[in-house]
């Protein structure tokens, strides 16, 4: 859909826009609605008929509460957005959209040409233009820096023309997975030539694309550290922090009747420096503390992929896991909102790393998997648990499965801890060795089961202290064949 209503300025070139529009629609087979009216978005059901929703130039308050609402449902729900250009001078007073599109409009200066610059290329919004692009067009000044959960694709050199206020970086393209929907938005587009532009056009194109998910952002077959200082941890990771333990100090959080905190802290928080680098072992590492529930997370969805990572016990642990095992967990496949797991994490699949049993299997908040197995004694064989081996002939849908073995080292020495992801399969390993096992990995939406093969990378802060370092993925066409055989596959 593209979604034209303006209750603030109303810009000269939506016909253009518009046109260019369905050229670009024809050439794609994309079937489009262009619209104005604001009832479409009265019922989440019929937004469901659109695999992406472009705000062409829309400008001031468009919708009612009902509406708001509705949008905002079809987003989790895994629904795409496309902002163009006065996409950002739409709904101020709405706070949840405004984490959406990432930045207010506050002003611009004249229409002039000025220098572009990619500062990510593997975007399919980005990949075809130059380092440097010049071209004219009016440009926006925000009311507040851009939101950091944004991934900047382009940014406008300041010393090339006249009237920008943002500084050394002054974003005008940037997208992110939000809420379980993808959003792109480009400030570029207020001029009728733009619509005539070949390159600008395919920037519009590759963007709308990217956000109804017929495309997605590279990333290599050669193995990536997404963790290695303190800028890569900012750059490639978000932080999210929960609801605090009642023992702890946060004078801001209003707190319930019974004495507990009743609000998250929130995303890109880090009070009391839950997530903080160091050095371990002469290496760089993640230290998490464990005070307070929380994660970080990728900035980035992957699919398709092997995961490879070190991790090891601290010392310390917190209320209320004192008198527990030491517990994390490396979520992947993580989508939607956060909090919607004990009100922390995102829906998800988790390879356990607790002690005594890294590698289980959890399915967090609506998704779910098969697992193959049997079910076996576990701990002091007073209790029973569904268990993944792979000479059995059963196949379970479980929310819960305990490996076939525990491949952890004793405390303080490192493991090495492998996730391996291709469609509907997953495989854990744990030093080397295969341990579990899920397929037709899914997740519910109202009522319905869909895959989940792609997503967000979590791990976890749980009461207690840990370290993680050389944190690295790759692409991969295939799982290997002799994990594949290991696993039984």
């Amino acid at each position: 859909m593209f979604f034209s209503k303006t209750a603030a300025y109303k810009h000269l070139s939506i016909p253009s826009a518009q046109e260019a529009m369905k050229e670009l629609c024809a050439k794609n087979n994309w079937i489009p609605t262009f619209s104005t009216d604001a009832t479409l978005f009265d019922n989440v059901d019929n937004l469901k008929k659109y695999k992406t929703i472009v705000f062409l130039m829309t400008s001031g308050d468009v919708f009612t509460t009902n509406q708001e609402n509705s949008f905002k449902k079809y987003i989790n729900d895994g629904g795409g957005f496309a902002g163009i250009h006065s996409a950002c001078d739409t709904e101020h007073n709405w706070a949840w959209f405004g984490d959406l599109v990432c930045g207010y409009f506050k002003s611009h200066p004249k229409q002039q040409t000025a220098t572009y610059k990619v500062i990510n290329d593997k975007h399919p919004s980005t990949k075809h233009l130059p380092k440097e692009w010049i071209r004219f067009d009016e440009i926006y000044n925000y009311k507040n820096a851009v939101k950091p959960q944004a991934n900047i694709l382009l940014e406008v050199d300041e010393k090339s023309y006249e009237g920008g206020t943002m500084g050394e970086h002054h974003p005008m393209a940037w997208y992110q997975y939000y809420e379980g929907g993808r959003m792109f938005f480009t400030v570029l587009g207020h001029t009728e030539e733009s619509y005539k532009e070949d390159a600008f056009l395919k920037h519009i194109e590759k963007g709308i694309s990217w956000s109804m998910k017929a495309e997605n952002v590279y990333f290599s077959d050669k193995w990536t550290n997404l963790l290695s200082d303190s800028a890569s941890l900012k750059s490639n990771w978000e932080t999210y922090i929960g609801v605090p333990h009642k023992s702890l100090d946060f004078p801001s959080i209003p707190k319930d009747s019974l004495g507990n905190y009743s609000e998250a802290i929130g995303l890109n928080q880090n009070p009391k420096q839950i997530f903080t680098m160091v050095q371990q072992d002469g290496k760089p590492a993640l230290r998490i503390s464990g005070e307070i529930f929380g994660s970080i997370t990728s900035r980035e969805e992957f699919g398709d992929y092997h995961l490879k990572l070190e991790v090891k016990w601290g010392e310390k642990k917190w209320i209320p896991r004192v008198d527990k095992l030491r517990d994390s967990g490396i979520l992947y496949h993580c989508v939607g909102p956060n909090g919607a797991f004990w009100k922390v994490w995102k829906r998800s699949l988790e390879c356990q790393i607790q002690e005594g049993d890294f590698g289980d299997f959890f399915a967090l908040a609506g998704s779910k998997a098969e697992i193959t197995g049997k079910v076996k004694p576990f701990g002091d064989g007073t209790k029973q648990k569904w268990t993944w081996d792979k000479t059995s002939s059963e196949t379970k849908v479980n929310g819960i499965a305990r490996i076939s073995a525990d491949y952890e080292k004793a405390h303080g020495e490192w493991n090495t801890v492998e996730i391996i992801c291709k469609g509907g399969e997953a495989i854990h390993l744990v030093n080397g060795k295969v341990n579990m096992v899920v397929k037709n990995t899914r997740q519910n939406i109202n009522g319905i089961d869909e895959p989940l093969t792609a997503g967000k990378i979590q791990i976890q802060s749980e009461g207690a202290e840990v370290f993680y370092r050389n944190i690295q993925i790759k692409h991969i066409n295939e799982i290997p064949k002799k994990i594949k055989k290991e696993a039984g596959l």
